[in-house]
């Protein structure tokens, strides 16, 4: 303003408040993103129908048997499917209906073992309305439906044990004689099992001693 050729300045000043708290909530909410993804127990993955791995969280690269992130995104996602026909089923359902919840497949491991998972997964949509990307989640319940199909085979030594004429439970001495109670359901289930077998060969004494003539 000091130099004769200078009669005025103009300023333009504009308020960036509300773009620099914008940006703030932006930050804050990647980093919960970040944080549930890493820290989440169920896996958690972004592929393409194309079948590459974007990302995979720790939980899902444990599930898998990785040893890195760089790992997983080098193998084909369909490639981690039990049956490739269920991979197809997948793509398929996420084009017509954009959304799974608890769809229930198994999935192979890097060391080729077969996981049973319940999966939950959104399609992500390009400009032009086409999928391009599918998020998801994957809860790993290969225990839970091992535990439960014993139960079932433990329930159906008993129902033959009972229709044998005794009842074929884990504290039960005829069904497993001379020998302490079986602990585990297959443990159970094959004792029973051992059990009706005998017995048909050779039926129970309160059996025979009912069909005696009297």
């Amino acid at each position: 303003l000091e130099h004769p050729a200078v009669r005025a300045v103009v300023l333009n000043v504009r308020d960036v408040t509300d773009r620099h708290r914008a940006e703030a909530a932006l930050r804050a909410s990647e980093e919960r993103y970040r944080s549930l993804f890493e820290e989440s127990r169920d896996a958690i993955y972004i592929s393409t129908p194309g079948g590459e791995v974007l990302d995979l969280n720790p939980a899902g690269l444990r599930l898998f048997g990785f040893a890195s992130r760089e790992e997983a995104m080098a193998a084909p996602a369909h490639a981690l499917y039990w049956d490739p026909a269920a991979r197809e089923r997948f793509a398929a359902r996420m084009r017509e209906e954009g959304y799974g919840k608890d769809l229930e497949v198994d999935l192979r491991t890097a060391d080729g073992d077969r996981r049973r998972v319940l999966e939950t997964a959104t399609a992500v949509l390009g400009p032009e309305g086409r999928v391009v990307a599918y998020r998801g989640t994957l809860r790993d319940v290969t225990v839970q439906r091992a535990l439960e199909e014993q139960l079932r085979q433990t329930q159906k030594m008993e129902a033959v044990g009972r229709l044998a004429g005794t009842r074929c439970t884990p504290d039960s001495a005829s069904a497993v004689p001379r020998s302490p109670p079986p602990s585990t359901p297959s443990t159970v289930a094959t004792a029973c099992s051992r059990w009706v077998r005998d017995s048909a060969r050779s039926p129970p004494a309160a059996m025979a001693t009912s069909r005696r003539p009297t």
